[in-house]
């Protein structure tokens, strides 16, 4: 289609159907509304004459029914990042209906950049934890998630808002709390190539969840994921602390390694990551050869690890607590340089 957004309610087995972002580049996106969920975004690079190739990992074995959460892509854990807390793994914002706010059209012809915002509001579901069989634990604040994601040429920018827009169901005294991240799958030719700098990360304490969630230093600079999962008994799963203050809002380069286009074998695809200073943490991952093998990881292709890694904007260590009436907004841009 010409630049704009499209809803596609018919398209795929993903309950509600997918969203399509196209600029008039020829970069796209792609998410379901199961999840708020992208599962794809093409871009070319910078100064290259190729067509936009996909920047992002997707597991060929994920479900993508809404019987189960979607492996790759950008799921959204909220309202909690990993196991830390009482709901099941990364909360439910990636496991319910989420409404395109966003009226679908074209764009204008000379729009340098394409937009649309999804939301989730609170619901007898999230409160009473019945978005799950057998239900699970209960969420009982009123909330609204806003989420906005903008394409460019050569960028992708998202932004999740937390709005807290009532007192919870019971103890009214209680605020709202959460942890969250944007849990992004990069595709990588060879993650034995990925390199990763900047923002403040050489110095930061890090808790590796590889090593009994032992605190430690980062001293590597550029971090390579293939002497930290040596490091860590075979994978690299951290959670960074971002220093403060100046550091830790410079941008951070991730480097995916050659020949992610199939084209060019030599030439490199870099990518420059600013997170917002909402997040205090940053997730690296890759599960290596054992993290998601077999039982631990059905929906994880057993080779997946070597075309991927991820760089996660993330609330994880310390939560965000809003009153009612409050609002937190966290943001990330993802530009291709290389």
């Amino acid at each position: 289609m010409a630049a704009g957004v499209e809803l596609r309610e018919d398209e795929g087995p993903t309950p509600g159907g997918r969203v399509r972002l196209t600029h008039s580049s020829g970069a796209a996106v792609e998410l379901t509304r199961f999840g708020a969920h992208i599962v794809s975004w093409t871009a070319a690079a910078p100064g290259r004459p190729h067509p936009p190739i996909e920047r992002l990992w997707m597991s060929s074995l994920s479900a993508l029914d809404g019987t189960a959460p979607i492996r790759g892509g950008i799921p959204i854990a909220w309202p909690q990042f990993a196991d830390v807390g009482p709901l099941p793994l990364h909360g439910f914002a990636r496991e319910l209906q989420w409404a395109l706010v966003t009226p679908p059209g074209p764009a204008p012809a000379d729009a340098a950049t394409v937009r649309a915002e999804l939301q989730l509001s609170s619901s007898a579901q999230t409160k009473e934890g019945t978005w799950r069989r057998p239900a699970v634990a209960p969420f009982p604040w009123d909330f609204t998630l806003r989420y906005a994601i903008e394409l460019c040429e050569e960028s992708l920018s998202l932004e999740l808002t937390v709005a807290h827009v009532g007192a919870p169901v019971a103890s009214p005294s209680v605020p709202l709390q959460f942890t969250a991240c944007l849990h992004t799958y990069f595709r990588t030719a060879d993650y034995e190539q990925v390199r990763l700098e900047g923002g403040g990360m050489c110095g930061a304490s890090f808790i590796d969840k590889v090593d009994s969630l032992a605190r430690k230093l980062e001293h590597a600079h550029p971090l390579s994921l293939v002497p930290a999962a040596t490091e860590s008994g075979g994978y690299v799963d951290r959670v960074y602390m971002r220093p403060s203050p100046a550091p830790a809002l410079a941008p951070m380069l991730l480097d995916v390694g050659a020949g992610l286009d199939g084209a060019t074998p030599a030439v490199r695809s870099v990518y420059e990551v600013r997170m917002s200073d909402a997040w205090p943490d940053f997730v690296v991952f890759n599960p290596g050869l054992d993290g998601k093998r077999g039982d631990k990881g059905p929906d994880f292709d057993d080779d997946g690890y070597k075309s991927m890694v991820c760089l996660e904007p993330a609330v994880a260590v310390a939560p965000v607590v809003l009153r009612p009436g409050g609002e937190w907004v966290g943001s990330c841009v993802i530009r291709i340089v290389a």
